[in-house]
């Protein structure tokens, strides 16, 4: 009975979704998709219409079966855009969506083997659709090899006297846990000067960083996002950047979040995927927002 109960309101929310979002005529919507970026070439598109005009957005990744007609329903008549971030669950998800959102604009992002527990191919793939001086990169919701080119290439090329690595585990790459980690190693060795791993597998990631010629003083292992967060204030130093990259799972805004003030959420095991930033839990005992607005 729960589970019809839960059925119900899905299929309501979805119908009120639909007809809203056809009563939307002023409203301009766009539409994101691809394997990878969709998150971050949201909030970037959302953030330039909105210096023109009054601009809706999803939020906390929210592009899932469940969270398109939230985000839908959230729509005001007094909103000239809409951004709308899509994914796809199984081949050919798309289309339901595309019913569903009815877009003015789409856009098709790169196409990448980045869920390969869901997609054998790209064909497949294809198928469906701190502060001034401490500076940090934030690429925690897509773990997925794929993405690490992208992130690995702005560390790299990052103005900086030092460059830091704080990665968890791979998502979406079939691979068992040591090899992911040793992969994260490899990763370091490309981009960073130093590198803190996290997780129960993080040594393998610190043994194959040294084998790759990182400074065995400068690579760290630890086990949960708590500790990271203890290391990496005593690691960071005037000067750094810090790019932090892993699974949404993880969470790893937290270990960021620390380095400006206490937090109140330290969870080893969470399955929401949303960010940090708008999760309830986090219970920050300082202004977040005015905090990441400043760094």
């Amino acid at each position: 009975m729960r589970r019809l109960r839960r059925w119900l309101r899905f299929r309501a929310r979805r119908a009120g979704a639909w007809l809203w979002r056809r009563l939307m005529l002023r409203t301009t919507v766009i539409a994101i998709t691809g394997s990878i970026g969709k998150t971050t070439t949201g909030e970037c598109l959302a953030a330039i219409l909105s210096a023109h005009a009054p601009t809706h957005a999803t939020r906390n990744n929210e592009n899932d079966s469940f969270g398109v007609p939230r985000t839908l329903l959230r729509m005001r008549p007094w909103q000239r855009f809409a951004v709308i971030e899509v994914a796809a669950g199984d081949p050919g998800g798309t289309r339901p969506y595309a019913r569903l959102v009815r877009p003015d604009v789409a856009i098709v992002l790169a196409l990448a083997p980045t869920h390969t527990d869901l997609f054998p191919d790209l064909d497949a793939i294809a198928a469906r659709r701190p502060s001034s001086s401490r500076r940090s990169v934030r690429d925690e919701m897509n773990s997925s090899p794929d993405t690490w080119r992208a992130a690995l290439e702005v560390l790299r090329n990052a103005s900086a006297r030092r460059r830091l690595l704080v990665a968890s585990d791979l998502s979406d790459s079939g691979l068992r846990p040591r090899a992911r980690y040793r992969a994260l190693g490899d990763f370091a060795s490309e981009a960073a000067d130093a590198a803190l791993f996290i997780g129960e597998h993080a040594r393998y990631a610190v043994k194959r960083a040294v084998e790759r010629g990182v400074d065995p003083g400068s690579v760290h292992g630890v086990l949960d996002v708590r500790a990271a967060a203890e290391r990496l204030a005593s690691l960071l130093q005037e000067g750094d950047v810090a790019l932090l990259k892993g699974r949404a799972t993880s969470h790893l805004s937290r270990v960021l979040f620390a380095q400006l003030g206490t937090i109140g959420c330290w969870k080893t095991r969470c399955r929401k995927r949303i960010a940090c930033d708008g999760c309830a839990e986090l219970r920050p005992a300082f202004d977040l927002r005015a905090a990441i607005g400043a760094g």
